[in-house]
């Protein structure tokens, strides 16, 4: 049986709000969500995420997770494994892939880690007038040991954070590229939890 078998649930994002709500007996949840604007193709965008070692590049520095091992193509049932960047921490979090939509989006589940639930949705779409849009959506229940009034402004933070970065560092990888398959640098359409 597949591991994706057990998590039919949570394969489209039109559903999991809704699912979230009902599981999370009385958990509190976050919502999360960060849109930009590039200028390359919907495929160069897909190809930024896609390649081996992709979450490696889209990795900030400051990041308290690296991965415990070289990030796999995006394939359902791939799980990528994190581990907590200082000495002598055992805290590991692996993500399973859920759902590949080639060029189109991609969905992580974490099966274990700092979070009892974590789900993310990577959205890639063509833009109206050219380019593409890159959104990602989290969804999140922070750690029950913090109070959610602390832990829930301290999360909505790092996620911003966050995702600015990756956003930027997806733009300056595009940069890269040969210059006729260059764009615009991105734009920050959204970041709102």
């Amino acid at each position: 049986m597949k591991k994706t078998e057990k998590l039919d649930l949570f394969l489209t994002f039109e559903n999991i709000e809704s699912i979230l709500l009902e599981w999370e007996v009385g958990m509190k949840s976050l919502r999360f969500e960060a849109t930009s604007l590039y200028s390359a193709t919907r495929d160069r965008l897909w190809q930024a995420h896609a390649t081996a070692g992709s979450l490696e590049r889209l990795t900030p520095w400051w990041s308290p997770f690296v991965t415990a091992a070289p990030s796999p193509r995006l394939r359902v049932d791939e799980e990528v494994v994190l581990r907590a960047r200082w000495p002598f921490s055992r805290i590991r979090w692996t993500a399973l892939l859920t759902s590949v939509k080639e060029g189109r989006s991609f969905t992580d589940f974490a099966l274990d880690g700092p979070f009892p639930f974590w789900i993310h949705f990577h959205d890639f779409s063509d833009a109206d007038g050219g380019g593409s849009l890159l959104r990602d959506v989290v969804l999140v229940v922070p750690p029950q040991w913090l109070p959610f009034t602390l832990a829930a402004p301290l999360l909505r933070i790092g996620l911003r954070l966050l995702f600015r970065f990756r956003h930027r560092r997806v733009r300056r990888l595009l940069e890269r590229a040969p210059r006729r398959q260059q764009g615009a640098p991105c734009q920050m359409l959204k970041q709102e939890s």
